[in-house]
């Protein structure tokens, strides 16, 4: 039908070429991965567990007095200022 097969000797370079670069690359992922486990290993050794903040309802007395104060302590920095 016109096809013909190429010759294997033709692209046996092109060929060694490409295994080459394969075997590059899985021992570069290989290498990686075991850099990753060691940074994995070693930050997880220096975390500790987050602690659990309670944050308080916006309408709380005390919400509302923190917020007064730092209000009214801002105004009298400015007036006295003038």
């Amino acid at each position: 039908m016109g096809f013909e097969l190429r010759k294997k000797g033709r692209f046996e370079e092109a060929n060694k070429f490409v295994e080459r670069m394969q075997k590059i690359q899985e021992e570069a992922k290989a290498a990686l991965g075991k850099v990753q486990e060691d940074m994995k290993k070693y930050t997880d050794k220096h975390r500790s567990k987050a602690e659990k903040y309670c944050h308080e309802p916006p309408n709380s007395p005390k919400a509302i007095f923190i917020f007064l104060f730092v209000f009214f302590s801002f105004n009298y920095v400015i007036t006295s200022d003038q």
